[in-house]
């Protein structure tokens, strides 16, 4: 298996339940995060998020 890294950038409107939800992107993708950042803008209700991480996913996963 090859590791793979990724930075992920996400700016969308805040609801309830985003971290858990992309979180769960990330395990469901056998990833994991290895940095962090978020922010609220509460008077924008704005959720942004950066972080960088890795995945041991096959090289040949999402080719076909």
């Amino acid at each position: 298996m090859n590791r793979h890294t990724a930075i992920l950038l996400i700016s969308c409107p805040d609801q309830r339940g985003l971290v858990a939800a992309l979180s769960g992107f990330v395990y469901a993708e056998n990833g994991n995060i290895l940095h962090l950042d978020q922010y609220v803008d509460i008077e924008q209700n704005v959720f942004s998020r950066g972080w960088s991480g890795s995945s041991r996913a096959s090289a040949s996963r999402g080719s076909g």
